[in-house]
């Protein structure tokens, strides 16, 4: 009961942003300046500034990150069986296979943690969420590339990995995510330039 009291609430701020746009509230210029204010800074810097809190050390627990991507990797292994039953066209089974295991951490996933969780498990949650991120861009990329009808003769790994794809800009900060783990101080005091 106590979940549905946290992820009803969350939906029904969509739904009632959906009869707003319904309604002409909000202009779609206006939507998409906000979904870009919302994505690009206020989810990154809540991000940030609850884990700039927070000791990666207590709180990131490799078990649990490696059964969440083995869960990711195994769930989209397994959507190639429909995808080839249905005997969807190519482009279309890519769109199925990527969508089976691309879910929606930012909006939804992130939202549900806080409410659910508190501050501490969503704290666990972001941590995972990075390596779910670089997983779920790495395996869209792969799924796509393989599924696209100019793809003839299979994917060209080495091709993929020299694309400048949203997967390698992520990982650009990777050492700032394991900062806390050496013996330098964790960023704290960075935290007061972030408004949430």
């Amino acid at each position: 009961m106590n979940i549905l009291s946290t992820i009803v609430p969350v939906f029904v701020i969509i739904l009632l942003g959906l009869y707003a746009r319904h309604r002409g509230f909000f202009t779609p210029e206006f939507l998409d300046q906000a979904n870009r204010l919302v994505y690009y800074i206020a989810i990154p810097a809540m991000i940030f500034s609850s884990i700039a809190k927070a000791s990666l050390k207590t709180e990131t627990n490799m078990a649990v990150i490696l059964i969440t991507l083995s869960v990711l990797v195994v769930v989209a292994a397994m959507a190639f069986v429909p995808a080839r039953v249905l005997n969807m066209p190519k482009p279309s089974r890519g769109s199925f296979i990527h969508s089976s295991f691309h879910g929606n951490l930012g909006y939804i996933g992130f939202a549900v943690a806080f409410y659910y969780l508190g501050n501490q498990g969503f704290v666990k949650a972001a941590i995972i969420s990075g390596f779910v991120m670089i997983l779920q861009n790495l395996l869209a990329v792969l799924v796509l590339q393989f599924h696209s009808e100019k793809n003839e003769g299979g994917i060209n790994l080495a091709d993929t990995l020299k694309k400048p794809w949203p997967t390698l800009l992520s990982c650009r900060l990777w050492p700032v995510s394991w900062f806390p783990f050496s013996a330098f101080p964790s960023p704290k005091s960075l935290t007061g330039l972030w408004i949430y």
